[in-house]
């Protein structure tokens, strides 16, 4: 069976190796990236390169992507020279960047004005995820369509899960992010703590496993805490933007407790509370100049 012409628009950090995976399944694909020159690696490997999105759309059968934030998906998706202008009858476009839930039922909403079919298909699991086909993808939209491109999904992830319709992918992924950001804090809180106090920190992470603290996000990320070495797998200003993001979810789902307080203390409602200390431990870690380092180097704030 032939397979789909894919179009991918979006050649960054995770991008790029999701991209990749699809052209060595063998799937044609068309590419377009915004700075232009980080398409050549896949053209060079049998990917025909686009002038824009539209163009993109108009060569394609599923349109995927993976961009920065809401507005970036806005105005590929949207705008001028945008998917919505080369986008036809029974194609589909599925949006595994992490943005807001609103934005990704209002894009939905416009493309099946053209008869086109949309799944918002936000991803967790890192570059390395994204290199070995092992992503885990949380999927909004109708259940036809993701069966549709369950296939082509399954070449860049290992655990999808269809969340019901539209928009509850990124309410999925803004929870995991708010999940991996809670860990992240309190496993660099807590190394923070033994290491001050005089502790051996790896000794106290073998007893942490062994009981009901342990967590992946301590597999993972405690050997670069403790030795405060921070290569990127995924950026601490991405995670800042996804907490951003999280706090418009809260205020847009929560508006009267938000506004009006019903606890005794008369604090704002303790999501709205949660969400803010975790955003602003990430605003601190970027004050200091560490945007572009690995979320882990969270703890940086610990040692000050």
């Amino acid at each position: 069976m032939r397979k789909p012409r894919i179009g991918f628009i979006g050649l960054g950090t995770m991008g790029m190796p999701m991209a990749a995976r699809l052209l060595e399944a063998g799937y044609p694909l068309t590419v377009f990236n915004r700075t232009q020159k980080k398409m050549l690696p896949l053209v060079a490997k049998g990917a025909t390169g686009a002038d824009s999105p539209k163009s993109v759309a108009v060569l394609s059968q599923v349109i995927i992507t993976m961009l920065p934030d809401s507005p970036d998906v806005k105005e590929i998706i949207l705008g001028k020279h945008g998917i919505i202008e080369g986008i036809s009858q029974g194609k589909i476009v599925i949006d595994m960047s992490s943005i807001l839930p609103s934005v990704a039922v209002h894009i939905a909403q416009a493309l099946s004005e053209k008869g086109a079919e949309f799944l918002d298909a936000p991803v967790s699991g890192s570059t390395q995820g994204a290199e070995r086909g092992t992503l885990s993808i949380m999927v909004g939209g109708e259940a036809k369509t993701l069966a549709r491109a369950h296939p082509i999904l399954g070449v860049l992830g290992n655990t999808i899960y269809h969340q019901g319709p539209v928009g509850t992918g990124q309410l999925a992924k803004l929870g995991n992010q708010i999940i991996v950001a809670a860990l992240m804090a309190a496993d660099a809180a807590a190394i923070a703590l033994v290491e001050r106090g005089g502790g051996n920190s790896q000794s106290a992470i073998t007893s942490w496993q062994g009981g009901l603290a342990h967590n992946r996000v301590l597999e993972r990320k405690a050997e670069p805490m403790c030795t405060r070495t921070f290569p990127p797998a995924f950026r601490a200003s991405l995670h800042l933007k996804d907490l951003k993001n999280i706090e418009g979810a809260v205020r847009a789902l929560f508006p009267r407790m938000v506004k009006e307080p019903s606890s005794p203390l008369k604090m704002p409602h303790p999501e709205l509370e949660f969400v803010l200390m975790l955003k602003r431990l990430y605003e601190l870690l970027i004050a200091m100049g560490y945007a572009d380092e690995d979320h882990s180097a969270i703890i940086r704030d610990f040692d000050l």
